[in-house]
């Protein structure tokens, strides 16, 4: 089973010129790990107690991280991410969708909407890429005897971080429904495609707190270092070339 956590940078901030979802998959079995890997980081640099790594915040020296040195914060971004990404090289992978808000002169696009959905299709297609590397090395090994192993489990959980905007949320909700239908029991039913686009995907897309959830805080700092680079922010290279190598599937969307 995968674990998609999402998070945005860009949405609500109109003046941003890039709306962007990113998402970071990480198979179950490599989430402890992670867990134990993030908090390490925060206790090598003595911030520990923070509530939680929250890009800007921590880029910036804001809220938690005030009157923190930009030395120990910047440390900290790269240990949360250089852990996270270096020791579990190739296991996850992050994928992301941005709508570029200065393609079109008129308001026409909603660029959460596009964005979100250039992000759940590359979600999408980084397990189903996945699944047909395993696919192979599974069914041999089941011929050799190991038949406790499950060539066919590649479902994805998707749990993003929770948002106040309730219109944002109910579009996000319809998107999502419209890419993954609920799944029908009719005539003719295993003739096409019942799940729609995304038939590695869960039935529902769940909201978290963000303070609760590590993987939501490596999805935030990934999408605020996306949307750096996308602007060429030279000053914050060395963050995001932490995990470019795994951005696997990304997509700019444009009116």
């Amino acid at each position: 089973m995968y674990l998609a956590y999402l998070d945005d940078s860009g949405i609500s901030n109109e003046k941003s010129q890039y709306a962007i979802f990113a998402a970071v998959i990480i198979p179950d079995r490599n989430f402890f790990g992670i867990e134990i890997q993030a908090a390490m980081a925060g206790v090598s640099i003595g911030i520990a107690t923070a509530e939680e790594f929250h890009a800007r915040d921590l880029y910036n020296g804001k809220c938690w991280f005030e009157g923190i040195s930009e030395t120990i914060r910047h440390r900290a971004i790269e240990d949360l991410l250089r852990w996270a990404f270096s020791l579990n090289l190739g296991q996850i992978g992050v994928v992301y969708g941005a709508f570029d808000r200065q393609s079109q002169k008129e308001p026409i696009i909603d660029p959460a909407d596009a964005a979100f959905r250039k992000c759940l299709i590359g979600i999408e297609s980084w397990v189903a890429d996945r699944q047909n590397r395993i696919e192979p090395v599974v069914r041999k090994l089941q011929q050799e005897g190991f038949d406790q192993l499950n060539a066919a489990n590649s479902l994805c959980i998707l749990v993003m971080d929770d948002t106040m905007n309730h219109r944002l949320k109910e579009r996000l909700r319809d998107s999502y429904r419209s890419l993954r239908p609920i799944l029908r029991i009719g005539p003719g039913i295993l003739n096409k495609p019942a799940r729609g686009h995304l038939t590695h995907l869960h039935d529902g897309i769940y909201f978290g707190d963000s303070r609760d959830s590590i993987g939501i805080q490596i999805a935030d700092l990934c999408a605020y270092f996306i949307n750096k680079n996308l602007r060429e922010d030279r000053d914050s290279t060395r963050f995001f070339d932490l995990f470019k190598d795994q951005i696997k599937f990304s997509g700019v969307s444009k009116a």
